[in-house]
């Protein structure tokens, strides 16, 4: 088992996880589990880069976006090149 296939399993073990998707710095899918289409990996890494211009590129280390649903959270990051999308199931609080 790769270190990236390692990580994406303990990623899907986690609390709520639903799916991962991993892609490369071209958008190509390098990984994915759970309930995710890998087709969906160069709009993710398109996100992430988006969401990237709003900062100055000092500011923008560690940059997180989240897609939210009532029911999905979908947090996206990128470093180095790798874009790492997390399906999470929302829980809801009465």
């Amino acid at each position: 088992m790769t270190q990236l296939t390692e990580k994406v399993q303990t990623i899907m073990e986690e609390e709520g996880a639903s799916g991962v998707c991993v892609a490369d710095e071209l958008g190509l899918c390098v990984a994915s589990a759970g309930d995710v289409d890998p087709r969906t990996a160069g709009v993710l890494a398109d996100i992430a880069r988006t969401a990237r211009l709003f900062f100055a590129p000092e500011d923008a280390a560690g940059l997180v976006t989240f897609v939210e649903t009532e029911k999905t959270r979908l947090t996206i990051t990128e470093d180095s090149g790798i874009t790492t999308a997390v399906h999470r199931n929302r829980h809801t609080v009465v």
